[in-house]
């Protein structure tokens, strides 16, 4: 069963879909149906347990995308190339179980990133430098048994860093920079 979206008007902005059973998005599925438009896109309890290709090419207006509660086993960083400009990113409760250093490297302005209740147990230490916007992160309900945050976060100002109950119980808010 592939993710088929119904024929919409070309200048939609929000798209939900979410409670549907679309197990795959491959990757002409927006350009196909001339949805350039979009800025969010809610896509939750849809059963995706893949994504092929950059599905996301040419919706350079994207800020706001969802995929909470599906079955995607990794972060789909090939899909997320082109979401250049998205500012909040929710993959909570995927048994996503690692970070790596690069998958989210392409959200330069990504502000808010969900990744709780996943299977997480490896976050890289790089993961998040890229992300100088981020603001929140939301890593609680993971299988984390160790996290070094200093390492991997951005120059920014971090507003909100959650992992909480087992095994790490800390909200973690990184000093203030001093401007020299």
């Amino acid at each position: 069963c592939t993710f088929r979206i119904p024929y919409l008007d070309i200048t939609t902005q929000v798209l939900d879909l979410s409670f549907n059973n679309f197990p795959k998005i491959t990757e002409n599925v927006f350009r196909d149906r001339n949805l350039y438009n979009l800025q969010k896109i809610f896509l939750q309890h849809c059963s995706i347990h893949r994504m092929t290709g950059r599905c996301f090419e040419g919706i350079t207006n994207l800020v706001e995308l969802d995929l909470s509660w599906n079955l995607l086993p990794a972060i789909p960083g090939e899909a997320l190339q082109d979401c250049r400009y998205l500012m909040t990113l929710s993959l909570r409760g995927n048994p996503i179980r690692q970070v790596p250093g690069d998958a989210l490297s392409a959200l330069v302005e990504l502000q808010t990133l969900d990744l709780s209740q996943c299977q997480l147990s490896v976050v890289d230490s790089k993961a998040f430098l890229q992300l100088r916007q981020l603001r929140w992160i939301k890593l609680d309900n993971n299988l984390l048994a160790q996290l070094q945050p200093l390492a991997g976060f951005p120059g920014g100002e971090l507003g909100d860093f959650r992992v909480i109950p087992p095994p790490l119980s800390s909200v973690f808010r990184p000093p203030r920079r001093v401007a020299a």
